[in-house]
């Protein structure tokens, strides 16, 4: 039974979007999400995925972090980089640039300016984090982005766009970002991470 993570057009979740540039910088701006003020609707974390400028808006995100070592247990899906111990919880970490279209059978390792975003999950998800190659920037826009409509893109994962310069930059719905079977079986990987991790735990 073929796994759902294994899509023959993975592509199709930035379907009709068109295609923008890159970025530069390591977490420069962890106070941004500590600025009430800036986390705001129209405030976004600006990364790349596969050559698309991508952004998540900062109120969708808990925190930026380094890349750290992951747990990575045999036979985890391709769009699964692994497990973060996030103080003592499996946190899944879902690889963007496998998750919104890279055909490769092997994906490049993560360079050293790599990034996990933690997001803020909506009512009823869990936590998950985002391996991108870097977070270049966080801006504002004084437009609203342009909507994008659900059926333009697999599950309405991309929910607008905005105009930064020369580039068009795809805001991304986190919420939307996996399908409802997607989300069940990445919460039963994700529990039995959790075991593992407290087979590891040690009183003293």
């Amino acid at each position: 039974m073929q796994s759902i993570w294994q899509r023959q057009n993975v592509q199709s979740r930035l379907n009709n979007i068109n295609i923008g540039c890159r970025g530069a910088a390591p977490l420069a701006f962890p106070h941004v999400l500590r600025d009430k003020k800036r986390m705001q609707s129209n405030v976004f974390a600006v990364f790349e995925v596969n050559g698309t400028s991508c952004a998540l808006r900062t109120d969708e995100v808990a925190e930026f972090l380094p890349l750290p070592r992951l747990s990575r247990p045999p036979s985890l899906p391709r769009m699964i980089a692994g497990f973060l111990n996030l103080a003592g919880t499996a946190i899944p970490v879902i690889d963007m640039d496998a998750l919104l279209g890279s055909s490769r059978d092997a994906l490049a390792e993560p360079g050293p300016y790599a990034h996990l975003i933690l997001t803020r999950p909506a009512a009823g998800q869990k936590t998950v984090a985002l391996l991108v190659k870097r977070v270049s920037e966080v801006i504002s826009s004084k437009e609203a982005p342009q909507p994008v409509s659900d059926d333009k893109t697999l599950n309405g994962c991309v929910s607008g766009i905005i105009e930064i310069g020369s580039r068009s930059v795809h805001i991304l719905a986190s919420e939307r970002l996996l399908l409802e079977a997607e989300r069940q079986e990445l919460a039963a990987l994700t529990a039995a991470a959790q075991v593992r991790l407290g087979e590891w735990h040690v009183t003293h």
